[in-house]
């Protein structure tokens, strides 16, 4: 009787750590990049899904836009904005953003929600 509780015990204990350590079990993901007050104006970028063709929400100049990833690569994400390209460095927590002639790196904080 004892041994059958342990048993029980240990495969419930087995089984909640499984579930809480996977990551396919989240119904739901969102990264966002936090850029703040910067020149170029792009405050936000948020991403609910990391696959090319994925739609990503960017708030620029207080107002929210949608654009498409076009590519992943290693730790880049490659979108285009209008006649802006972006480049999202994830480990680093940077954005590249072009513009015609201009470049500009903004440093931002990235936030990963999970549920």
């Amino acid at each position: 009787m004892l041994i059958s509780k342990i048993k029980f015990f240990s495969l419930i204990t087995i089984f909640c750590f499984i579930v809480t350590a996977c990551d396919q079990f989240s119904r739901f993901r969102q990264e966002k990049y936090d850029c703040g007050n910067n020149s170029t104006g792009f405050k936000e970028i948020i991403f609910n899904k990391l696959k090319s063709g994925s739609v990503v929400k960017i708030i620029r100049h207080g107002k929210e836009f949608e654009t498409k990833i076009l590519e992943i690569k290693n730790n880049q994400i490659l979108l285009n904005f209008k006649d802006t390209e972006l480049q999202v460095f994830t480990d680093k927590e940077t954005v590249l953003v072009k513009n015609d002639n201009k470049i500009t790196v903004l440093n931002c904080s990235k936030t990963i929600f999970k549920m």
